[in-house]
Protein backbone atom coordinates (compact mmCIF):
# COMPACT_ATOMS: atom_id res chain seq x y z
CA UNK A 1 0.00 0.00 0.00
CA UNK A 2 1.13 3.59 -0.64
CA UNK A 3 2.63 5.47 2.30
CA UNK A 4 0.33 7.78 4.29
CA UNK A 5 1.86 11.00 2.91
CA UNK A 6 1.10 9.86 -0.66
CA UNK A 7 -2.53 9.15 0.31
CA UNK A 8 -2.85 12.62 1.86
CA UNK A 9 -1.36 14.19 -1.28
CA UNK A 10 -3.73 12.30 -3.57
CA UNK A 11 -6.72 13.21 -1.39
CA UNK A 12 -5.75 16.89 -1.47
CA UNK A 13 -5.34 16.77 -5.26
CA UNK A 14 -8.76 15.12 -5.65
CA UNK A 15 -10.41 17.65 -3.34
CA UNK A 16 -8.94 20.58 -5.27
CA UNK A 17 -10.07 19.03 -8.55
CA UNK A 18 -13.62 18.67 -7.19
CA UNK A 19 -13.58 22.26 -5.91
CA UNK A 20 -12.45 23.68 -9.22
CA UNK A 21 -14.99 21.56 -11.12
CA UNK A 22 -17.80 22.71 -8.80
CA UNK A 23 -16.84 26.40 -9.19
CA UNK A 24 -16.69 26.06 -12.96
CA UNK A 25 -19.90 24.09 -13.48
CA UNK A 26 -22.04 25.82 -10.86
CA UNK A 27 -20.75 29.32 -11.69
CA UNK A 28 -20.68 29.90 -7.98
CA UNK A 29 -18.66 33.14 -8.24
CA UNK A 30 -21.19 34.58 -10.73
CA UNK A 31 -24.05 33.70 -8.42
CA UNK A 32 -22.27 35.37 -5.50
CA UNK A 33 -21.66 38.52 -7.57
CA UNK A 34 -25.35 38.69 -8.51
CA UNK A 35 -26.41 38.35 -4.88
CA UNK A 36 -24.00 41.12 -3.84
CA UNK A 37 -25.20 43.41 -6.64
CA UNK A 38 -28.85 42.80 -5.73
CA UNK A 39 -28.13 43.37 -2.07
CA UNK A 40 -26.42 46.71 -2.74
CA UNK A 41 -29.17 48.12 -4.98
CA UNK A 42 -32.38 46.65 -3.55
CA UNK A 43 -32.35 47.83 0.03
CA UNK A 44 -32.33 44.26 1.38
CA UNK A 45 -30.54 43.70 4.64
CA UNK A 46 -29.11 40.52 6.10
CA UNK A 47 -29.80 39.79 9.72
CA UNK A 48 -29.13 36.92 12.05
CA UNK A 49 -32.15 34.96 13.27
CA UNK A 50 -33.08 31.62 14.80
CA UNK A 51 -35.34 29.00 13.31
CA UNK A 52 -37.19 28.60 16.61
CA UNK A 53 -37.99 32.31 16.75
CA UNK A 54 -39.18 32.32 13.15
CA UNK A 55 -41.52 29.42 13.92
CA UNK A 56 -42.89 31.28 16.96
CA UNK A 57 -43.49 34.42 14.90
CA UNK A 58 -45.24 32.44 12.18
CA UNK A 59 -47.38 30.60 14.74
CA UNK A 60 -48.38 33.92 16.32
CA UNK A 61 -49.44 35.37 12.96
CA UNK A 62 -51.32 32.19 12.06
CA UNK A 63 -53.10 32.25 15.42
CA UNK A 64 -54.23 35.80 14.76
CA UNK A 65 -55.56 34.84 11.33
CA UNK A 66 -57.44 31.80 12.66
CA UNK A 67 -58.81 33.83 15.58
CA UNK A 68 -60.32 36.35 13.18
CA UNK A 69 -61.99 33.56 11.21
CA UNK A 70 -63.28 31.96 14.41
CA UNK A 71 -64.75 35.26 15.58
CA UNK A 72 -66.58 35.56 12.27
CA UNK A 73 -67.99 32.03 12.62
CA UNK A 74 -69.09 32.60 16.22
CA UNK A 75 -70.83 35.86 15.35
CA UNK A 76 -72.62 34.13 12.49
CA UNK A 77 -73.67 31.20 14.70
CA UNK A 78 -74.94 33.48 17.47
CA UNK A 79 -76.97 35.58 15.05
CA UNK A 80 -78.32 32.53 13.18
CA UNK A 81 -79.45 30.81 16.39
CA UNK A 82 -81.19 33.95 17.59
CA UNK A 83 -82.86 34.62 14.23
CA UNK A 84 -84.04 31.02 13.87
CA UNK A 85 -85.39 30.90 17.43
CA UNK A 86 -87.34 34.15 17.07
CA UNK A 87 -88.75 33.41 13.62
CA UNK A 88 -92.33 32.13 13.50
CA UNK A 89 -92.76 29.87 10.44
CA UNK A 90 -95.49 30.85 8.03
CA UNK A 91 -97.46 27.72 7.01
CA UNK A 92 -99.05 29.58 4.09
CA UNK A 93 -95.87 31.13 2.71
CA UNK A 94 -95.57 31.25 -1.10
CA UNK A 95 -92.64 31.61 -3.50
CA UNK A 96 -93.76 35.11 -4.47
CA UNK A 97 -93.20 36.24 -0.88
CA UNK A 98 -89.56 35.14 -0.75
CA UNK A 99 -86.82 37.10 -2.49
CA UNK A 100 -83.37 35.58 -3.02
CA UNK A 101 -80.65 35.04 -5.61
CA UNK A 102 -80.89 31.54 -7.07
CA UNK A 103 -77.28 30.44 -7.58
CA UNK A 104 -78.28 28.15 -10.45
CA UNK A 105 -80.29 30.74 -12.36
CA UNK A 106 -78.35 33.98 -11.85
CA UNK A 107 -76.38 35.03 -14.94
CA UNK A 108 -72.96 36.67 -14.95
CA UNK A 109 -74.48 39.44 -17.06
CA UNK A 110 -76.67 40.36 -14.08
CA UNK A 111 -75.90 44.01 -13.19
CA UNK A 112 -75.41 43.01 -9.55
CA UNK A 113 -72.46 40.80 -10.49
CA UNK A 114 -69.01 42.44 -10.32
CA UNK A 115 -65.61 40.92 -10.95
CA UNK A 116 -63.55 40.55 -7.78
CA UNK A 117 -59.84 39.75 -7.98
CA UNK A 118 -59.90 38.04 -4.58
CA UNK A 119 -62.47 35.49 -5.80
CA UNK A 120 -61.27 35.46 -9.43
CA UNK A 121 -64.85 35.63 -10.68
CA UNK A 122 -67.94 37.78 -10.71
CA UNK A 123 -69.83 37.97 -7.41
CA UNK A 124 -72.63 39.91 -5.75
CA UNK A 125 -70.65 41.73 -3.09
CA UNK A 126 -73.44 42.61 -0.65
CA UNK A 127 -75.79 39.64 -0.93
CA UNK A 128 -75.61 35.86 -0.73
CA UNK A 129 -76.87 33.40 -3.31
CA UNK A 130 -78.79 30.21 -2.52
CA UNK A 131 -78.31 26.68 -3.85
CA UNK A 132 -81.21 24.23 -3.51
CA UNK A 133 -80.67 20.48 -4.12
CA UNK A 134 -82.15 19.15 -7.33
CA UNK A 135 -84.41 16.69 -5.47
CA UNK A 136 -85.80 19.40 -3.18
CA UNK A 137 -88.94 21.26 -4.25
CA UNK A 138 -88.28 25.00 -4.24
CA UNK A 139 -91.84 25.72 -3.26
CA UNK A 140 -91.79 23.52 -0.17
CA UNK A 141 -93.03 25.44 2.86
CA UNK A 142 -90.05 24.43 5.02
CA UNK A 143 -87.58 25.46 2.33
CA UNK A 144 -89.29 28.82 1.75
CA UNK A 145 -89.36 29.56 5.48
CA UNK A 146 -85.66 28.66 5.77
CA UNK A 147 -84.77 31.00 2.92
CA UNK A 148 -86.97 33.78 4.30
CA UNK A 149 -85.51 33.97 7.79
CA UNK A 150 -81.92 33.23 6.69
CA UNK A 151 -81.97 36.26 4.37
CA UNK A 152 -81.09 38.13 7.56
CA UNK A 153 -77.69 36.40 7.62
CA UNK A 154 -76.50 38.72 4.85
CA UNK A 155 -76.12 41.44 7.48
CA UNK A 156 -73.61 39.34 9.42
CA UNK A 157 -71.88 38.12 6.26
CA UNK A 158 -71.33 41.71 5.16
CA UNK A 159 -70.27 42.86 8.64
CA UNK A 160 -67.72 40.03 8.91
CA UNK A 161 -66.27 40.95 5.54
CA UNK A 162 -65.87 44.60 6.54
CA UNK A 163 -64.12 43.66 9.78
CA UNK A 164 -61.80 41.20 8.01
CA UNK A 165 -61.18 42.14 4.34
CA UNK A 166 -59.10 38.96 3.90
CA UNK A 167 -62.11 36.78 4.72
CA UNK A 168 -63.11 34.72 1.70
CA UNK A 169 -66.28 32.66 1.36
CA UNK A 170 -68.89 32.45 4.11
CA UNK A 171 -71.48 29.67 4.06
CA UNK A 172 -74.66 28.60 5.79
CA UNK A 173 -76.39 25.24 5.31
CA UNK A 174 -79.76 24.18 6.72
CA UNK A 175 -81.16 20.75 7.52
CA UNK A 176 -83.73 21.33 4.76
CA UNK A 177 -80.97 21.53 2.17
CA UNK A 178 -80.62 25.23 1.39
CA UNK A 179 -77.03 26.40 1.01
CA UNK A 180 -76.12 30.09 1.24
CA UNK A 181 -72.86 31.45 -0.19
CA UNK A 182 -71.51 34.93 0.48
CA UNK A 183 -70.65 36.81 -1.60
CA UNK A 184 -73.29 35.62 -4.01
CA UNK A 185 -71.98 33.60 -6.94
CA UNK A 186 -73.26 31.64 -9.90
CA UNK A 187 -73.34 27.88 -9.30
CA UNK A 188 -71.08 26.22 -11.85
CA UNK A 189 -71.81 22.67 -12.91
CA UNK A 190 -69.55 20.80 -15.38
CA UNK A 191 -71.18 20.41 -18.77
CA UNK A 192 -73.03 17.14 -19.12
CA UNK A 193 -72.97 16.48 -15.35
CA UNK A 194 -76.02 16.32 -13.10
CA UNK A 195 -75.99 18.60 -10.05
CA UNK A 196 -76.19 16.18 -7.11
CA UNK A 197 -74.73 18.57 -4.52
CA UNK A 198 -76.58 18.56 -1.21
CA UNK A 199 -75.14 20.47 1.74
CA UNK A 200 -76.62 17.90 4.14
CA UNK A 201 -74.35 15.22 2.68
CA UNK A 202 -71.11 17.09 3.10
CA UNK A 203 -68.57 15.86 5.73
CA UNK A 204 -68.91 19.07 7.75
CA UNK A 205 -72.70 19.02 7.77
CA UNK A 206 -73.52 19.26 11.47
CA UNK A 207 -74.67 16.26 13.49
CA UNK A 208 -76.70 13.22 12.58
CA UNK A 209 -79.55 15.36 11.28
CA UNK A 210 -81.52 15.17 8.06
CA UNK A 211 -80.88 12.20 5.84
CA UNK A 212 -78.38 10.43 8.12
CA UNK A 213 -80.75 10.43 11.09
CA UNK A 214 -83.70 9.38 8.91
CA UNK A 215 -81.61 6.56 7.45
CA UNK A 216 -80.65 5.38 10.93
CA UNK A 217 -84.22 5.41 12.16
CA UNK A 218 -85.39 3.44 9.12
CA UNK A 219 -82.55 0.92 9.47
CA UNK A 220 -83.23 0.33 13.17
CA UNK A 221 -86.98 -0.04 12.62
CA UNK A 222 -86.28 -2.51 9.80
CA UNK A 223 -83.93 -4.43 12.08
CA UNK A 224 -86.43 -4.62 14.94
CA UNK A 225 -89.09 -5.81 12.50
CA UNK A 226 -87.00 -8.95 11.87
CA UNK A 227 -87.26 -9.92 15.55
CA UNK A 228 -89.86 -12.26 16.98
CA UNK A 229 -91.19 -13.06 20.43
CA UNK A 230 -88.24 -15.38 21.08
CA UNK A 231 -85.91 -12.36 20.90
CA UNK A 232 -84.99 -9.66 23.39
CA UNK A 233 -84.01 -6.13 22.39
CA UNK A 234 -82.91 -2.81 23.88
CA UNK A 235 -82.38 0.44 21.99
CA UNK A 236 -79.94 2.98 23.41
CA UNK A 237 -78.89 6.43 22.35
CA UNK A 238 -75.43 7.73 22.89
CA UNK A 239 -75.58 11.52 22.46
CA UNK A 240 -71.92 11.86 23.40
CA UNK A 241 -69.91 14.40 25.31
CA UNK A 242 -72.14 17.22 26.47
CA UNK A 243 -72.06 20.32 24.27
CA UNK A 244 -75.15 22.04 25.67
CA UNK A 245 -76.88 22.09 29.05
CA UNK A 246 -80.16 20.63 27.78
CA UNK A 247 -79.21 17.06 27.02
CA UNK A 248 -78.00 13.91 28.75
CA UNK A 249 -74.32 13.39 28.05
CA UNK A 250 -74.21 9.72 29.07
CA UNK A 251 -75.47 6.72 27.07
CA UNK A 252 -79.03 5.78 27.98
CA UNK A 253 -81.90 3.60 26.84
CA UNK A 254 -84.56 5.40 24.84
CA UNK A 255 -87.12 7.09 27.03
CA UNK A 256 -90.45 5.31 27.45
CA UNK A 257 -93.09 7.73 26.26
CA UNK A 258 -96.00 5.68 27.66
CA UNK A 259 -97.54 7.34 30.75
CA UNK A 260 -96.51 5.77 34.06
CA UNK A 261 -100.04 4.71 35.01
CA UNK A 262 -100.40 2.52 31.92
CA UNK A 263 -97.36 0.36 32.76
CA UNK A 264 -99.44 -2.28 34.50
CA UNK A 265 -97.36 -5.14 33.14
CA UNK A 266 -94.19 -3.82 34.78
CA UNK A 267 -92.34 -3.46 31.47
CA UNK A 268 -90.50 -0.17 32.03
CA UNK A 269 -87.88 -0.54 29.30
CA UNK A 270 -85.07 -0.30 31.83
CA UNK A 271 -83.30 -3.23 30.22
CA UNK A 272 -83.86 -5.70 27.39
CA UNK A 273 -87.51 -6.41 26.59
CA UNK A 274 -89.16 -9.21 24.70
CA UNK A 275 -89.71 -8.31 21.04
CA UNK A 276 -93.50 -8.56 21.18
CA UNK A 277 -95.62 -6.45 18.86
CA UNK A 278 -96.62 -4.15 21.71
CA UNK A 279 -93.04 -3.57 22.82
CA UNK A 280 -91.82 -3.07 19.26
CA UNK A 281 -94.55 -0.50 18.59
CA UNK A 282 -93.49 1.39 21.71
CA UNK A 283 -89.85 1.30 20.56
CA UNK A 284 -90.86 2.58 17.12
CA UNK A 285 -92.55 5.59 18.73
CA UNK A 286 -89.43 6.32 20.79
CA UNK A 287 -87.19 6.00 17.74
CA UNK A 288 -89.41 8.35 15.76
CA UNK A 289 -89.01 11.02 18.45
CA UNK A 290 -85.24 10.65 18.54
CA UNK A 291 -83.07 13.72 17.92
CA UNK A 292 -79.31 14.02 17.52
CA UNK A 293 -76.78 16.02 19.51
CA UNK A 294 -73.43 15.68 21.22
CA UNK A 295 -69.89 14.67 20.31
CA UNK A 296 -69.39 10.95 19.92
CA UNK A 297 -67.10 8.81 22.10
CA UNK A 298 -66.92 5.22 20.84
CA UNK A 299 -65.32 4.01 24.07
CA UNK A 300 -68.24 5.05 26.27
CA UNK A 301 -70.81 3.63 23.86
CA UNK A 302 -69.13 0.20 23.84
CA UNK A 303 -68.72 0.27 27.63
CA UNK A 304 -72.41 1.05 28.11
CA UNK A 305 -73.48 -1.74 25.75
CA UNK A 306 -71.43 -4.40 27.54
CA UNK A 307 -72.60 -3.18 30.95
CA UNK A 308 -76.22 -3.56 29.83
CA UNK A 309 -75.55 -7.16 28.80
CA UNK A 310 -73.80 -7.93 32.09
CA UNK A 311 -76.71 -6.49 34.05
CA UNK A 312 -79.15 -8.51 31.94
CA UNK A 313 -77.25 -11.77 32.46
CA UNK A 314 -77.06 -11.27 36.23
CA UNK A 315 -80.69 -10.26 36.70
CA UNK A 316 -82.81 -12.80 38.69
CA UNK A 317 -85.23 -13.37 35.81
CA UNK A 318 -86.12 -16.71 34.26
CA UNK A 319 -87.13 -15.54 30.78
CA UNK A 320 -83.66 -14.97 29.33
CA UNK A 321 -84.11 -17.91 26.99
CA UNK A 322 -81.24 -19.86 25.47
CA UNK A 323 -78.91 -16.86 25.03
CA UNK A 324 -77.84 -18.27 21.68
CA UNK A 325 -76.89 -15.05 19.89
CA UNK A 326 -76.00 -11.83 21.69
CA UNK A 327 -75.27 -8.83 19.49
CA UNK A 328 -74.40 -5.16 19.76
CA UNK A 329 -75.53 -3.15 16.73
CA UNK A 330 -73.96 0.31 16.39
CA UNK A 331 -75.24 2.91 13.92
CA UNK A 332 -73.18 6.08 13.47
CA UNK A 333 -72.20 8.74 10.96
CA UNK A 334 -69.31 10.00 13.10
CA UNK A 335 -65.54 9.55 13.22
CA UNK A 336 -64.66 7.00 15.93
CA UNK A 337 -60.94 6.70 15.17
CA UNK A 338 -59.74 8.92 18.04
CA UNK A 339 -60.50 6.44 20.84
CA UNK A 340 -59.67 3.17 19.08
CA UNK A 341 -56.69 2.15 21.25
CA UNK A 342 -58.72 2.48 24.42
CA UNK A 343 -61.72 0.79 22.81
CA UNK A 344 -59.71 -2.29 21.79
CA UNK A 345 -58.46 -2.73 25.35
CA UNK A 346 -61.95 -2.14 26.75
CA UNK A 347 -63.47 -4.87 24.56
CA UNK A 348 -60.75 -7.32 25.59
CA UNK A 349 -61.40 -6.54 29.25
CA UNK A 350 -65.14 -7.09 28.92
CA UNK A 351 -64.76 -10.32 26.92
CA UNK A 352 -62.43 -11.76 29.58
CA UNK A 353 -64.98 -11.21 32.36
CA UNK A 354 -67.26 -14.12 31.46
CA UNK A 355 -68.01 -16.68 28.78
CA UNK A 356 -71.36 -15.03 28.04
CA UNK A 357 -69.78 -11.62 27.46
CA UNK A 358 -67.13 -13.23 25.29
CA UNK A 359 -69.87 -14.57 22.98
CA UNK A 360 -71.22 -11.10 22.14
CA UNK A 361 -70.87 -10.15 18.49
CA UNK A 362 -70.58 -6.53 17.35
CA UNK A 363 -72.17 -5.25 14.15
CA UNK A 364 -71.33 -1.73 12.97
CA UNK A 365 -73.10 0.44 10.43
CA UNK A 366 -71.78 3.62 8.83
CA UNK A 367 -74.81 5.71 7.95
CA UNK A 368 -75.14 8.40 5.29
CA UNK A 369 -72.70 9.89 2.82
CA UNK A 370 -69.64 11.30 4.55
CA UNK A 371 -65.85 11.22 4.41
CA UNK A 372 -65.16 9.96 7.91
CA UNK A 373 -62.87 6.90 8.09
CA UNK A 374 -64.78 3.62 8.29
CA UNK A 375 -61.78 1.36 8.96
CA UNK A 376 -62.23 1.53 12.79
CA UNK A 377 -65.84 0.36 12.49
CA UNK A 378 -64.76 -2.45 10.17
CA UNK A 379 -62.00 -3.49 12.58
CA UNK A 380 -64.31 -3.65 15.60
CA UNK A 381 -66.90 -5.69 13.72
CA UNK A 382 -64.46 -8.18 12.19
CA UNK A 383 -62.49 -8.70 15.41
CA UNK A 384 -65.69 -9.47 17.32
CA UNK A 385 -67.33 -11.96 14.94
CA UNK A 386 -69.67 -9.34 13.55
CA UNK A 387 -70.30 -7.56 10.29
CA UNK A 388 -69.68 -4.07 8.94
CA UNK A 389 -71.93 -2.38 6.40
CA UNK A 390 -72.41 1.04 4.88
CA UNK A 391 -75.89 2.49 4.46
CA UNK A 392 -75.37 5.49 2.15
CA UNK A 393 -79.00 5.82 1.02
CA UNK A 394 -82.53 4.57 1.64
CA UNK A 395 -82.23 1.85 -0.99
CA UNK A 396 -79.43 0.13 0.94
CA UNK A 397 -81.34 -0.24 4.20
CA UNK A 398 -83.13 -3.52 3.50
CA UNK A 399 -80.16 -5.38 2.02
CA UNK A 400 -77.73 -4.35 4.75
CA UNK A 401 -80.06 -5.09 7.65
CA UNK A 402 -80.94 -8.55 6.33
CA UNK A 403 -77.44 -9.81 7.14
CA UNK A 404 -78.31 -10.22 10.84
CA UNK A 405 -81.67 -11.90 10.23
CA UNK A 406 -80.39 -15.20 11.62
CA UNK A 407 -82.27 -18.41 12.34
CA UNK A 408 -85.63 -17.29 13.70
CA UNK A 409 -85.79 -20.25 16.08
CA UNK A 410 -82.69 -19.10 17.97
CA UNK A 411 -83.17 -16.47 20.63
CA UNK A 412 -81.37 -13.22 19.88
CA UNK A 413 -80.48 -10.65 22.50
CA UNK A 414 -79.70 -7.39 20.72
CA UNK A 415 -78.65 -3.98 21.94
CA UNK A 416 -78.98 -1.32 19.27
CA UNK A 417 -76.94 1.83 19.86
CA UNK A 418 -77.40 5.12 18.07
CA UNK A 419 -74.18 7.11 18.08
CA UNK A 420 -75.36 10.58 17.18
CA UNK A 421 -72.14 12.45 16.55
CA UNK A 422 -71.53 16.09 15.94
CA UNK A 423 -68.72 16.48 13.42
CA UNK A 424 -67.38 19.87 14.37
CA UNK A 425 -65.98 21.34 11.16
CA UNK A 426 -65.68 24.96 10.20
CA UNK A 427 -65.97 26.47 6.77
Amino acid sequence: PPPPHRLRQQAATGAELLRQTFIKESRWQRVQQEYERTYQHSGFRIRNTSAAQEVKNLAKKLTQVVSRKMRAIKELVTFAESAAASYIPNPAIEESQVSYIDAKLVEESDPRMEYDRMFLQKVVKNQSSVHIPVETYKGDVKVLNDIYWSNELDKVFYSNKRKDPELLWQFYGSQNGIFRMFPGMKWRQPKGKIDVYDVRRRPWSGSMHGQALDLTKLAVVSLINTLGENDFVAVAQYPGRQVTTDHTAKPHLLRDAVPEESKSNGTCFRSFVQATKRNKDRLFAQINDLSAYGIVNFYEAIDFAYSMFEEFYKAPVNNHGALCNSMIMIFTDGDVSDSMDETRQLIRTWRNRSALLDKIRIFTYSVGQHQNPTEPLLEVACSNRGYFAEIPAMGAVTSQVEVINLNADALRTILIAFMCALRLRHF
